[in-house]
């Protein structure tokens, strides 16, 4: 997408356009997220399970974290990789994309909202742990 937005638009005005791409990406994270929680929060919301929610977000979170960790200090030493390849590698491997997992989810679990929510909290997971990474590393 973006060797093709450089070939069409002015370097000038291509900031631009990036930014808004951006908002617009971000916009459309929300709204899957926003669409995939409404089928599993009714539920969940209607007959809580503390300890089932506890477990979940111990879970997603512990992984998320250990993604990271994998693919900062333990890929990236492993292959002796500069600062700026190990923080590729480490967003690489954490942000790994599940939104085919939570779409098909929804469709196919329609009747286990727990599983839904299960990569509810992992993609909400990966948003924190990107955020917190971002503002450690940079």
């Amino acid at each position: 997408m973006e060797i093709i937005l450089n070939c069409l638009i002015k370097d000038r005005d291509l900031l631009r356009v990036k930014l808004y791409l951006k908002l617009i990406n971000l916009f459309v994270l929300l709204f899957m997220a926003y669409v995939n929680t409404v089928i599993s929060l009714p539920q969940v919301i209607a007959h809580p399970d503390y300890d089932l929610l506890a477990i979940i977000f111990l879970i997603t979170f512990g992984l998320c974290a250990f993604i990271f960790f994998i693919g900062w200090a333990i890929i990236g030493k492993l292959l002796h990789a500069t600062h700026s390849q190990k923080t590729s590698l480490m967003f690489s491997l954490g942000m790994s994309t599940n939104g085919i997992g939570l779409v098909l989810g929804s469709l196919m679990l329609t009747n286990y909202p727990s599983a839904i929510l299960v990569i509810v909290f992992y993609n909400f997971a990966q948003q924190i742990m990107t955020g917190g990474m971002n503002r450690v590393l940079f």
